[in-house]
Order: structure tokens, then C-alpha cells, then sequence
């Protein structure tokens, strides 16, 4: 029998699959298709099936190695893709496209270097998703608000930036010390 971390037909695992096919539909009705409100409703229902997954996960222990892997790849690759689409029609999101590319660039080199090492996948962090809900909440903000202010536009961005490089900071914090703990020590969260 397979142990439990091993399963890959899990609903949490199906919800970031049904994510992951979600990305090539809101690029294209942003892009293609210049429906932004339909855009706005196709991230909305991601990045609420992305809270769903977590909490079924969580609640009826339907945790496995592929979702560790799988739920932050969704999530990621949605925001970068969705990011990229706006840097053609909100050029504040440059920035931010920029810094969350670098990030998560960042983020992979330590989480590979520690699995390759200790074995292990770590999870998010509680700050990894706040910064991811700060990100979803600009970017669907400026999907839904045509014509938002240019100043607050710019304050959205830079808060969601700032979060976001908290989180870093933290990450790396995070990995450093966990890269220096012997292989087979627990963590110390």
C-alpha cells in the first residue's frame, strides 16, 4: 500500500491541476480577447480553489509530496503569467514582474538545493502567503478598476513589492538556517 504522502490522485491535487489549466484561459481573455472583467472572474475562482485545496489538504489530511509541490507551482505560474499579460496595459506591474521572478528564482535554487541535501520539501510559509494574497489582491484590483488612479496604482504595487521582499528575506532566513541543520534533525518552526 502507498503511504499516504505518496498519493497523487488527491481533490487538492486535482484543484491545482484545474489552476494550472486556468492559466492559458485568463491570458488569453486578458490578452487576446481584451476581457478583463472575465479575466478578473477566472484568477478570482484560482485563487480561491488555490484557499480551497489548502484547506481540504489540511482539514481531511490529503497532503502529499506532489501538491507541496504542485499547489505553489499553480499559484507562481499564474502569477507570473498574469503579471506578464499586464505589463502591456498597466505599466506599474513591471516592477513587480520583475521582483517576483527573482524571487521565486531565488526561492527554487534553495528549496532544490535543500530537497537535493535533506530530502525534503518545506511548505509555505505564513508570510509566503500573505505576499501571495497581496499579489492576487493588486492584480485582480487592477483588473477590475480600468482606471484606477495612477498614485494608487503605484501605492498597490509598492506595498505588494515590499511584502513580497519581506518574504524573501524571510525565506532565505529560513533556508540558511535549515541548510546548516544536520540531515535528520526536525525543524523548528
Amino acid at each position: 500500500m502507498k503511504h499516504r504522502q505518496d498519493r497523487i490522485l488527491t481533490i487538492p491535487n486535482l484543484i491545482s491541476l484545474f489552476r494550472l489549466l486556468l492559466i492559458p484561459a485568463i491570458a488569453w481573455l486578458y490578452i487576446a480577447r481584451r476581457q478583463s472583467h472575465a479575466a478578473f472572474f477566472l484568477l478570482l475562482i484560482s485563487w480561491l480553489s488555490d484557499i480551497l485545496d489548502g484547506w481540504i489538504a489540511r482539514r481531511f489530511q490529503m497532503t502529499s509530496r506532489l501538491g507541496v509541490v504542485l499547489d505553489p507551482a499553480a499559484d507562481k505560474l499564474t502569477l507570473v503569467t498574469v503579471l506578464f499579460c499586464m505589463v502591456f496595459t498597466v505599466r506599474d506591474m513591471l516592477p513587480l514582474l520583475v521582483v517576483l521572478v527573482l524571487v521565486e528564482g531565488t526561492k527554487g535554487v534553495f528549496g532544490l538545493v535543500r530537497m537535493k541535501n535533506q530530502r525534503h520539501i518545506a511548505g509555505a510559509k505564513w508570510h509566503g502567503k500573505v505576499a501571495t494574497g497581496c499579489l492576487y489582491t493588486t492584480i485582480l484590483l487592477h483588473m477590475a478598476w480600468e482606471s484606477i488612479p495612477h498614485w494608487f496604482s503605484q501605492l498597490t504595487v509598492y506595498v505588494s513589492l515590499a511584502v513580497v521582499v519581506v518574504s524573501m528575506t524571510l525565506y532565505c532566513l529560513y533556508y540558511a538556517r535549515a541548510l546548516r541543520r544536520p540531515e535528520g534533525e526536525g525543524e523548528k518552526e
